[in-house]
């Protein structure tokens, strides 16, 4: 459970911000003054400050050096009356991460404490996988908390233990080779063979020869050799896009799914072959039987077990968890120019979330792996990051009644204008500041100058 120290001396506002967020899972400690936040922060640690900065001892800005020094990824939203703009402003310099007058929205609020916290979710789940002594460098396989990956994980529960066919569909990158492993690990095979082949990567006429093996003698320059199902023999066979095989060879394997007996290219003999097989399609296999590109009796064999496996778009809040297991990776690889990397700056880590990840898993690796690299400190930045995240964060930041869809934008030219005016607002509220504004829009400061000009 996260902890937050609420700092505010106005009872009736500190009262419904405790029990509103106190609703959300947190929780709360209340403090009235700069003595009492101070005194709070050394009896106990916190995730999270919400800081009034008009307090009865003072500003709240005197407080924050004290924050940043105790701990400098402690993240601090403000809150401030009329009239304190300025000090918000100077309060966002000294590296708080966002401020919001009173009396705050708060499903606003509530949306920032949530994102900030999984931030430092992420950033407790590095320095855990950095302790840890398993230290192979190998990219460790990461369920996640959301409850569609919940249920993928009761699924390979479920039928790891059995012997049926498993088909696995979702988009490309979201680690369906990854489950087929972890289906293999978990069955009483895992002492054998998991053997994977991407039907996809392997030329049309090899295909054949590369499952079920050759016959010596049985075409021009053919040798004896076993084919992968016989080399999987005891253990599991992946069998990623499935959905390019064509038909001559969807038969082929029917017929060894149902009698369990490989014949080899060029031979007559028939050789038995105990091996579970995982199948896997990006594409929709139903459409594809429908369109006569593939056999339905052969999907119906395939798919005993079917599992989907979400898009990262719909399960964003397994990030925190991702992200630290992929940064955790490229320490272990000591891919950083200079110290390991320890997380994300609050900009960078809303990038990630306003974007929607069309490679999914896949996507992240790679973005972070080259932001590792390209990081000049112990924080990946937003300017680390590709210009594609940063302008997904910026046009996420306009208010939604006034965004047109995408193609009347582009079609009327107005998706500039657009921009400029998601920029200008980020100004205004800013008061003129280029680097709070630049937060504000989740970009560099380099990247705003360059949209300004």
């Amino acid at each position: 459970m996260a902890r937050i120290l609420l700092v505010e001396d106005e009872e009736s506002t500190r009262l419904f911000l405790a029990q509103s967020l106190s609703e959300e899972g947190y929780e709360l400690l209340e403090a009235t003054s700069c003595a009492e936040a101070a005194q709070a922060l050394r009896s106990q640690p916190v995730d999270l400050v919400i800081l009034d900065l008009k307090l009865p001892d003072g500003s709240g800005l005197k407080l924050l050096p004290e924050v940043i020094a105790r701990d400098p990824g402690l993240p601090v939203v403000i809150l401030t009356g009329e009239g304190g703009i300025p000090e918000a402003v100077q309060a966002m310099k000294l590296r708080a991460c966002d401020f919001f007058r009173k009396p705050p929205s708060l499903s606003a609020l509530k949306e920032t404490v949530a994102q900030l916290l999984r931030k430092v979710a992420m950033q407790k789940e590095i320095q855990r996988l950095a302790e840890e002594a398993t230290a192979d460098g190998e990219l460790p396989f990461i369920v996640g908390q959301s409850r569609r990956m919940q249920r993928v994980m009761q699924a390979v529960e479920r039928v790891a233990h059995t012997n049926v066919t498993v088909l696995l569909t979702g988009e490309s990158g979201t680690g369906k080779e990854r489950i087929a492993r972890l289906i293999h690990e978990k069955s009483r095979r895992k002492q054998k063979r998991f053997v994977a082949v991407n039907c996809g990567a392997i030329a049309e006429q090899l295909v054949e020869t590369e499952l079920f093996g050759s016959a010596k003698g049985g075409y021009t320059g053919a040798t004896e050799r076993p084919g992968l199902i016989e080399r999987a023999d005891g253990g599991t066979l992946f069998l990623d896009e499935i959905s390019t095989m064509k038909p001559e060879l969807q038969a082929k394997l029917l017929r060894f799914l149902e009698d369990g007996k490989v014949r080899r290219v060029g031979s007559t003999e028939e050789i038995p072959v105990d091996v579970r097989i995982v199948a896997a399609s990006n594409e929709n296999l139903p459409k594809l039987i429908e369109s006569g590109r593939f056999r339905q009796d052969l999907y119906y064999r395939l798919a005993r077990v079917s599992i989907h496996l979400p898009p990262l778009r719909e399960r964003k809040e397994d990030l925190p968890l991702l992200v630290a297991a992929i940064i955790d990776h490229c320490n272990r690889k000591q891919l950083s120019s200079g110290e390991p990397i320890r997380g994300l700056t609050a900009e960078a880590f809303a990038c990630l979330e306003a974007y929607d990840w069309p490679g999914n898993i896949r996507e992240l690796l790679n973005v972070l792996m080259s932001a590792a690299i390209m990081a000049n400190g112990p924080y990946i930045d937003i300017a680390d990051l590709p210009a594609p995240l940063s302008l997904a964060t910026a046009l996420k930041a306009t208010a939604a009644p006034r965004v047109p869809d995408e193609a009347s934008a582009i079609a009327s030219g107005s998706l500039l204008a657009w921009e400029r005016r998601c920029i200008a607002e980020a100004l205004q509220k800013a008061s003129g500041d280029l680097q709070v504004a630049a937060r504000l829009l989740g970009m560099s400061v380099e990247e705003l100058r360059k949209r300004l000009d």
